[in-house]
């Protein structure tokens, strides 16, 4: 999709003008008497590679008079043509790695647990870089091998799904009415930032303490089959993780903890 820049363009008059006295300051009425100052008069107006490729070619040698052998002029000359004949051919610029409309959220691992486990992310159309209105739902199965944990993980996802749903399918509906108007398109995207990141940490803090409490009313009920080995020890392990996130996102959040079932 092209960029557009604004850009004040001058009148033709102008450019005509500013033509003419260039023509002016640099025509061949200005008095070039030495080897040294041709090759700098062509180096200050087609560039010192332009003047590299003609003295490589041979073309520049024939053009310009050169003194006797052994001159001031004559030295100072090879000396400037071999500091150009040094120089790097320029490279060509490389496009700028085309950037991601957004970040996604709620995925990789946490800096309480040494793994993940559940990852809710708004799907991303990867030819166009922009949200399908969807989200998608992944789970770490080597790391949920206790299904007592891997439930309250499910239900820890789920609370996100019901959270991205609306915010992503909202992106998408702006996406599709922006169509190709830049001015849109940066509105869409403004807006999208803002509504995927001011909430995250509430929205962490309310996943968190979904999780937290199945995991805590597991352990707590004696007729369930999790509150005893060995779904007990990988539980209470869990919970450790739970809690640590919990209470770091809930503080941000400024949301109280209270009405959380505690061992």
């Amino acid at each position: 999709m092209a960029e557009f820049i604004r850009v004040a363009a001058k009148k033709p008059e102008d450019k005509r003008e500013n033509k003419a006295s260039q023509t002016q300051k640099t025509g061949p009425s200005q008095s070039i008497s030495s080897t040294v100052e041709q090759i700098l008069f062509l180096q200050r107006t087609i560039g010192n590679h332009a003047v590299c490729r003609l003295l490589k070619s041979g073309a520049l040698q024939g053009k310009l008079k050169i003194g006797k052998p052994g001159d001031i002029y004559g030295q100072e000359a090879d000396r400037v043509a071999e500091q150009v004949m040094r120089m790097p051919e320029p490279q060509a610029r490389q496009p700028e790695e085309k950037k991601k409309k957004l970040p996604q959220r709620f995925n990789g691992k946490t800096s309480c647990s040494p793994d993940w486990y559940g990852d809710t992310s708004p799907e991303i159309d990867e030819s166009t870089g922009k949200f399908t209105g969807k989200v998608i739902v992944k789970y770490n199965t080597a790391a949920l091998k206790d299904p007592c944990v891997r439930d309250c993980v499910e239900q820890h996802e789920t609370v996100h799904v019901k959270q991205l749903t609306p915010v992503v399918t909202k992106i998408h509906e702006c996406d599709m009415a922006a169509g190709n108007d830049r001015k849109k398109i940066e509105e869409c995207n403004a807006m999208a930032n803002r509504e995927l990141n001011e909430p995250l940490h509430k929205w962490e803090c309310e996943a968190y303490q979904k999780s937290f409490t199945c995991l805590t009313l597991k352990i707590l009920d004696a007729k369930n089959p999790c509150s005893k080995p060995p779904h007990f020890e990988v539980i209470q392990k869990h919970r450790g993780y739970e809690a640590c996130e919990m209470k770091k996102h809930c503080r941000e959040a400024g949301t109280p903890e209270a009405g959380i079932p505690v061992s």
